[in-house]
Order: structure tokens, then C-alpha cells, then sequence
């Protein structure tokens, strides 16, 4: 019988399962098209392949169509270290463990200057103050209405992605660094600007074998240099696990941070715990020199490419695109022998008829009772031995010979599913690599945006898997694609639903269009009373005679930043809410000239420009050596909460001084536009043909929101720590937009607040079941049970969920992390309903004996619930500077209140 090389062979085989028998005399049962000629056979070195010989009895049965090798049971012990470990500790590197509140108090830092008394020193009667259009409280109402209804109706756009902010230089005044200490490990790219916080960062940093966060599946670099207690060895390869939920280590109750809730204080999955490798025999060989490289890096996706000698044939290696979501595991062999290890151990491995002719499918049961598939998708084009995998021992598969071509490997669960089956087969030969966002507004609060995936190679549709905020926003059309037969449990986000699309369409209906400059009250406009007017302006005077110079020109640019957005929101309290010219003048020209310390890179510790990965980092981190200088920012930490008050300011100082307002001629803007659209380009840049700055560095747009963590190796993956700093630079983009002029930057921030408000509102604030977030319908079904009393999450990773913060552990750390800054988004993301759920959880009579920031920060908030409750607490007579976060306004937060109807 001679063996049929074809174009699209299936090959359903009775393996002998001890000795190795030439490929003539096994029993093929099926194999099509055009056969190969012998010429070619031999021409191709196939005449007398052999199947690997088995190193333990494996017994071999027929079961109904399939052909599945049952191995002996293993008589060796799995080393404990290869079975996957857990990171209960909170990673600290390259994170700071003080208050995010600059220190000292204000009114006696630097030299206050006393403030003479404005246009009204006395308020007669009460004043009402709307919420729309408020420029009109000082500019004409011709300039005023029209600056108002772009800004309040929203925009019409096709496409908010394709034009870049800009594709120019960082202006001269930021000095350049032509390196960043942070060396970029197997990334052979060079000239371009890099990701830096995106989900595979742990395989270009340090040890770069790292878990990387795919979800649903975990995939790591397995460098093949370990061995283990029992006498094994780690592969090379790549390495993959799926952890469900049952296998969650839980953290204890009782922690100072749960309070009296009963909630655990985090849970956790397990890492590393090796179900199935990827490699090949090639790698073990003695010329081997095997590498790895990542190309392509880009916000959603990243090439890994394996080589065993690069330098002797760069052809043979392993080409495995990573994707965000993706359903398959798929590398791409080229020339290899295929090797697929488990440190779990099969337990059995079936041949099973595929309903597809094309391809080749195994069903493996691991010890650990889960079921996993493979599928081989042979390359038409090169004429090889058919894909035929032999137990070898309990842990490890090998093929017949070199291969060329792609192997999927896919959960099916933890129980046999004819109906996921199904699905897998109908999908398998789709591999992404890699997605795109666009998006279309329509001129009022409603937004379209889309994930746009890309396929490699292969015929068969893109099995991704959705996360509970995509499908909540799903539009009819991608609901029809879900396959709700199929889910996987995320790591720290809920339950994953199949979805068989290669494009994604979500909507959003609520953007914040018409939040501006001040907190919109629902109802009728608020009013201030006479005498709540007058203190108000005491208030507010006294705070801008403090010395903006000194307060802002800090070590750390996070603290500076808090400095000018505590300046600014004095400033349009002084405008909208006291109508005081004069005031507001006197502010204005304070923060002008506190802003230009950084703008002309006077300041401590300047912004730099670095050519290594390319973006706006800390000069602290090139004066110190200290990665955690200015809370890690230097390593491209947390870039979207500092930025965001530096440029939430400069918005203000450019809608007042604009001519509009009469305060100024508009040149502020012309000088300094470019400098404040850098650091919106470091964080926010929106388009690849901007060759400065990687494409949304910070924000994710398949996860919903930003990631905090940068270039520090990580244990769980990325994290968020603060929801509320997150939905501060979209609403600062926003705003930043609107007053220079740049419509598509005004639109982005829209959109990123909408989607924010619904990732924020399933993954970060756990409203009460009874009352929902209108985002997130089962708010008590995204984390445990035992974990949802917490109300937020805390510190939330890509792999746990922390309910703590990286500077302390009480709640008014955790809880209050999420709350600042109060601003008029605040509104928008934080619903009453939850409010008060975590208010009386927390703090309702528990806050006596809090007498730092935190404690104004928490009152803060209570304008959110009850806002005359606010104000009296700041309006007390009684009323300590200890109680306000140095980079809070007292003004402010009764401004705040009283525009919610506190006052």
C-alpha cells in the first residue's frame, strides 16, 4: 500500500504503540486528492519514515471512529514547581508606599500672596447657576451659545482613528535621551516607537518567562534551562494553561481593608500550570541555538517567533501570533518536527474523524480530567509526511517527521462537549493576528465603535471570545455571532462567551457630551444662597492666594500635576460659580505662570523625550537611577494619571484665555498647544503614522480601560489601581479638545469615558444586585461571591484581583483610590446607588477618627448621595487643612456641592 502525500490529506491511522513500524505497513483509512507521484516521494526523503518509539507501554484501542493511545499510568511524580504556583504578595516593584497627596501644608508652603477683594465682596441674594450653557456667564451670548452647542451636541465623524494628532517632532523644548535603561529583550525592530503596557510585556522584560495574559488562556516563554526535582526538564516552546474556577486560591477575610463586609481580601489563579507546550525536536538538537524574537507589536496583538539556529536558517522556526481574546492557540511549524509536552500529563490522546476533510484533529484528556483538542492544518504546498502524533511518554507527543504547517490547539472544558466540539471544528484554520479599533459618533451622545480582527492563514471563520462589557454593548448583528454553548471563565473579568466574527460591532449611548466644564445637576439648576455665596468666595480667595509656584514645582510631576488641576478647578469656580472677574483674572494669571515652569522645562525634573521606546518619561529616572522614581513614571507607569491634570489645566487656561472669555487674546494656546498635545500623544495617540509614540499606550481597547503598570516585570500582568485617575485623562482629553480647537481629540475622550463607564462599572465598582449600573445588568456575577462586598476591586490584574492599594490598606486607601479627583465625571462613572451602597458598607459614623486627606476625599464623594451633606462638611466654621488632599480645593468641593444642589 503506498502512503498518499496530497494536498489535503486526513490520515486516520492503528498505531502500534511500542515498537516502530515503517509507514507501508500501517492501516490508513482514509486519504484524498491528488495523490503525490513516487518521483516526489522520494524526492522528499519519505520512502521509510519511522513513528517514534514509545518510551512506556501505551495501549492502543479502536472506539468507535477514533484511534485513541492510552498510556500507562505515570509512575513519575509531576515536580511540584512545574504544576504551577500562586503570587499572593503584592508586587511592589517599581511602586512607591506614600499617600498619592503632596505634603506639606499649602498655605504655608513658598510665599502666600493676600488677594484683594473681586468684582463682589458680598452676596445680596440668591444666585442660580445652570448647568448649560455656562460660558454664557461671562461671554457674549452669541460667542458663548455657539462655543456651547459643538460642545454639548457631540460631533459627526466616520472615523475617529485615522488622523493622527500629529506627526511632527516633540517640540525642542523637551530635551532628548537617545536610550531608555530598560534594555528591549528579542524585540530586533529598531527606529520605531514601541508598546510598552500592553498584555505581553512580560516577554521582553527581564526573565521575559513571565506569564502573559492572552484571555482566556495564559501563555508563557518556556525557555527550556530548568530542570525539575523529578529528573524532567522544561520545553522550549510556548506554554499555555486555562485556570477555571474551581482552581482559584481565595485570600483571607477579615483583612483591615474588608472591614466588617466578611469579604475575602483577593483571589487569585494559579500560574504557570503547564496543560500543553508547543515545541519542536529540532530545539533539543545539538546544533541547536534556539531564540526567540516578538515582532509586530501592537496594541491587541504580537507575533512570537521561535528559531532553532536563526543564523544557519532563519526558515525553521515556530511563528505564533498572540491575540487578545483569541479562541486558538495557533503556531505556524516551518519545517520542524512538532513536539507537545504537558507537565499535567495525558491521560489518553484520540485520532478522531474530522468533519473537516482538510485537516487532522487529536482530543487529549489530561490527568487533571480537562479536555483539550489539536488540530494540524498541513501547508498544500509542501509535499510532507502526513501529521501523526505518538505518545512517547506521559508527558510528551511527538510527530513523524518535519512539518510544515499549522497546529491549533484549543479547551474544551472540563467534560466532554460534542456541542463546543462543534464549534472548534468549525472555526479551526481561522488565526488572528491582530485587531483595530474605528469608530463613528453620530453628533449626539451615541457611538459606534468596532474591533476589527485580522487572519493570518486558513479558510475557517475567527473564533474569539467576548468579555461581559463587550457583550453587553454588543449590537444585533455580533450578538448573532455569540455562541453562548461555549465559555471559558477570564482570570479576574467574569465569564468569556464565544463569538464566531471577524469584526465586532458595539455601541454606546450615553457618551457625556453635554458634561462640560462643571458636575451636571438632573432637575432644576442649582442655587447657591446668598450667605453660601459669600463664604464660598472667602473660601476661594483665600485658597488662590496661596503660592501656585511652590505648590506645583514638586520632584515628583504627579504631585506638580495635582498642584495646577487643583489651581484650575479654583479658577472656573471663581468664573461660573462667583461670576468674580477679578478673581478669576488673579487665578488665571497665577496658573499661566506656574504652568510655564514646565512648559519652559524649568521645573526639577523635566520631561524628556527617549528614543528606546519612544515617548515622554521623567528625567528623574536618568538623574537617580531610581526605576521608581515619581511612582514608577519613568517606566511608563501610570503616564495617564499624571498627564491628565497637567493637561485638564492647560484646557482650562486655554478656555479662559481665549477671547471669548475676555481674559486674554488667545495666545496662550498658539504657544503652548503643541507642547500639551505631546503628552497627549504619549498616552492617547490614535493613529500608527505618528512615528513618536506608540499607538494608545495606556488606554486598551479591548479590555475597556487603561493599564497602569509599564515596563516592570510582573507576576499577575498589568494592573489598574485607580478607576477614577483612569476616566480623569479622557475627560481631561476631552475637555483639552474642546477648548484648542481639536474636535476628533474631543470625540476620542467622549468615546473613551463611555466605554470606561461601562468597564469601570463591571470590572472595578461592584454596584448592589438590586441596584445595577445601567452598563452592567449582574454586577454580583463578574467576581466571587465571597470578593463582591468589597465594592471595588482595589488593585484589579490582568491574573488577580487585590482589594488593597500599593500606599496603605485601610478603606479609605482602597475605596478613596477610586474616588479621586472629584470632578464633574465623577457624576458620570460613580452612580448615586453605588455610592451610597459603599458609603453605608464603609464609612456611614466610621469616619471620626480620620483626620487626613482621605477624610475630605470621602466627603468629597458624599456629594455623589447627598450633597447638602458635603457641603456642610466643608462649609463648617471648624474646618481643618488636614482634612484636604494637598491637591484638593476647598473651593472646589463646595463649588462641587453646591452644583449638585448641596448648597
Amino acid at each position: 500500500m503506498r502512503i498518499s502525500l496530497t494536498k489535503s490529506l486526513v490520515v486516520l491511522a492503528v498505531l502500534s504503540s511500542v515498537d516502530a513500524r515503517p509507514w507501508p505497513e500501517l492501516q490508513w483509512a482514509e486519504y484524498l486528492d491528488e495523490p503525490a507521484s513516487a518521483g516526489e516521494v522520494q524526492a522528499k526523503g519519505v520512502k521509510e519514515v519511522k513513528i517514534p518509539k514509545a518510551e512506556i507501554p501505551v495501549t492502543t484501542v479502536r472506539v468507535s471512529k477514533s484511534t485513541v493511545q492510552i498510556p500507562a499510568p505515570p509512575k513519575v511524580t509531576p515536580d511540584p514547581a512545574d504544576l504551577g504556583r500562586t503570587n499572593p504578595e503584592l508586587d511592589r516593584y517599581g511602586r512607591v508606599t506614600k499617600d498619592p497627596f503632596p505634603t506639606g501644608d499649602p498655605f504655608k508652603l513658598g510665599k502666600p500672596s493676600p488677594v484683594a477683594p473681586g468684582d463682589r465682596t458680598a452676596y445680596d441674594s440668591p444666585s442660580t447657576v445652570n448647568n448649560a450653557p455656562l460660558a454664557k456667564r461671562t461671554a457674549s451670548p452669541e460667542v458663548g451659545s455657539a462655543q456651547m452647542k459643538r460642545q454639548f451636541d457631540g460631533g459627526v465623524f466616520s472615523d475617529l482613528f485615522s488622523t493622527p494628532i500629529s506627526t511632527a517632532s516633540p517640540p525642542a523644548i523637551f530635551s532628548t535621551r537617545s536610550n531608555h535603561p530598560v534594555p528591549r529583550l528579542s524585540i530586533p525592530e529598531k527606529d520605531k516607537p514601541f508598546q510598552t503596557n500592553k498584555f505581553y510585556s512580560n516577554m521582553y522584560l527581564d526573565n521575559q518567562d513571565r506569564p502573559v495574559f492572552t484571555y482566556p488562556y495564559s501563555v508563557w516563554y518556556s525557555k527550556g534551562n530548568v530542570l525539575f526535582s523529578n529528573g524532567t526538564r522544561e520545553p522550549f516552546g510556548l506554554s499555555m494553561s486555562h485556570v477555571d474556577q474551581s482552581q482559584r486560591k481565595f485570600g483571607p477575610t477579615g483583612s483591615v481593608g474588608s472591614g466588617s463586609t466578611g469579604a475575602i481580601e483577593s483571589y487569585l489563579n494559579t500560574l504557570w500550570i503547564r496543560s500543553l507546550n508547543l515545541g519542536a525536536i529540532e530545539f533539543d538538537s545539538a546544533t541547536a541555538s534556539r531564540t526567540m524574537e516578538l515582532t509586530s507589536l501592537r496594541p491587541m496583538s504580537v507575533d512570537v517567533n521561535f528559531y532553532v539556529n536563526k543564523a544557519l536558517d532563519a526558515r525553521k522556526k515556530m511563528h505564533t501570533p498572540l491575540c487578545l481574546g483569541m479562541g486558538f492557540i495557533s503556531t505556524e511549524y516551518s519545517g520542524l518536527t512538532p513536539q507537545i509536552e504537558s507537565s499535567i500529563f495525558f491521560r489518553s490522546i484520540s485520532l478522531v474523524p474530522s468533519t473537516n476533510l482538510n485537516v487532522v484533529k487529536y482530543k487529549v484528556t489530561l490527568e487533571d480530567g480537562k479536555f483539550w483538542v489539536i488540530y494540524a492544518h498541513a501547508d498544500p504546498t509542501v509535499v510532507q509526511v502526513p501529521f501523526i502524533l505518538t505518545v512517547i511518554n506521559n508527558g510528551k507527543l511527538k510527530a513523524a517527521g518535519p512539518f510544515s504547517g499549522i497546529v491549533q490547539i484549543a479547551k474544551i472544558g472540563t467534560t466532554e462537549n460534542a456541542q463546543v466540539e462543534a464549534v472548534l471544528d468549525k472555526t479551526t484554520g481561522g488565526v488572528c493576528t491582530g485587531a483595530a479599533v474605528t469608530a463613528q459618533t453620530d453628533g449626539g451622545s451615541v457611538a459606534s465603535y468596532h474591533i476589527n480582527y485580522t487572519r493570518y492563514k486558513g479558510t475557517g471563520p475567527l473564533l474569539m471570545f467576548a468579555l461581559p462589557h463587550h457583550y453587553n454593548s454588543f449590537t444585533d448583528s455580533t450578538k448573532a455571532a455569540r455562541y453562548d454553548i461555549y465559555q471559558l471563565t477570564s482570570l479576574s473579568k467574569g465569564m468569556m462567551i464565544a463569538v464566531v466574527a471577524d469584526e465586532w460591532h458595539m455601541r454606546e449611548d450615553s457618551m457625556p457630551t453635554k458634561i462640560g466644564w462643571m458636575p451636571v445637576k438632573s432637575g432644576a439648576a442649582p442655587v447657591f444662597a446668598a450667605d453660601s455665596l459669600t463664604q464660598l468666595a472667602s473660601v476661594a480667595r483665600a485658597e488662590i492666594a496661596q503660592d501656585f509656584d511652590a505648590q506645583s514645582n514638586l520632584e515628583e510631576l504627579y504631585f506638580a500635576g495635582k498642584a495646577l488641576g487643583k489651581f484650575a478647578y479654583l479658577c472656573l469656580t471663581s468664573h461660573f460659580v462667583l461670576s468674580d472677574r477679578t478673581l478669576t483674572s488673579t487665578c488665571l494669571t497665577k496658573l499661566e505662570k506656574a504652568y510655564s515652569l514646565f512648559t519652559t522645562a524649568k521645573n526639577k525634573n523635566m520631561l524628556v523625550y527617549e528614543y528606546g521606546w519612544r515617548g515622554l518619561v521623567t528625567d528623574a529616572v536618568y538623574k537617580t537611577g531610581n526605576p521608581a522614581a515619581d511612582f514608577g513614571s519613568g517606566y511608563y507607569n501610570d503616564h495617564h494619571f499624571h498627564y491628565s491634570y497637567f493637561i485638564h489645566a492647560a484646557a482650562v487656561i486655554a478656555f479662559l484665555d481665549a477671547p471669548a472669555q475676555g481674559f486674554g487674546t488667545g495666545k496662550w494656546l498658539t504657544a503652548n498647544k503643541d507642547w500639551v498635545n505631546t503628552l497627549v500623544r504619549d498616552v492617547a495617540n490614535p493613529s500608527a503614522s505618528d512615528p513618536y509614540f506608540p499607538v494608545s499606550r495606556s488606554f486598551d481597547y479591548w479590555h475597556g480601560h487603561s493599564w497602569a503598570k509599564g515596563l516592570f516585570e510582573s507576576l499577575d500582568g498589568k494592573d489598574e489601581e485607580s478607576s477614577s485617575e483612569d476616566a480623569n485623562f479622557a475627560y481631561a482629553m476631552k475637555m483639552w479638545g474642546y477648548a484648542s480647537g481639536q474636535p476628533l481629540v474631543e470625540a476620542r475622550g467622549n468615546l473613551m469615558l463611555a466605554i470606561l463607564r461601562r468597564a469601570i462599572n463591571t470590572y472595578m465598582l461592584i454596584s448592589p444586585p438590586t441596584s445595577p449600573h445601567p452598563t452592567n445588568p449582574n454586577p454580583w456575577e463578574i467576581h466571587p461571591t465571597q470578593f463582591n462586598p468589597n465594592r471595588v476591586s482595589g488593585i484589579l490584574f490582568e491574573n488577580k484581583v487585590h482589594h488593597v492599594t500599593y500606599f496603605g490598606a485601610e478603606p479609605k486607601h482602597i475605596q478613596g483610590i477610586h474616588m479621586l479627583p472629584l470632578s464633574p465625571i465623577s457624576p458620570y462613572i460613580r452612580s448615586a446607588a453605588f455610592a451610597q451602597d459603599e458609603w453605608t458598607a464603609f464609612f456611614s459614623g466610621n469616619i471620626g477618627n480620620i483626620n487626613d486627606g482621605w477624610k475630605g476625599v470621602l466627603y468629597q464623594n458624599v456629594a455623589l448621595l447627598t450633597p447638602h451633606e458635603s457641603w456642610k462638611f466643608f462649609a463648617q466654621s471648624d474646618f481643618r487643612s488636614e482634612w484636604l488632599d494637598g491637591g484638593a480645593s476647598r473651593a472646589w468641593a463646595l463649588a462641587f456641592a453646591g452644583m449638585l444642589g448641596g448648597a
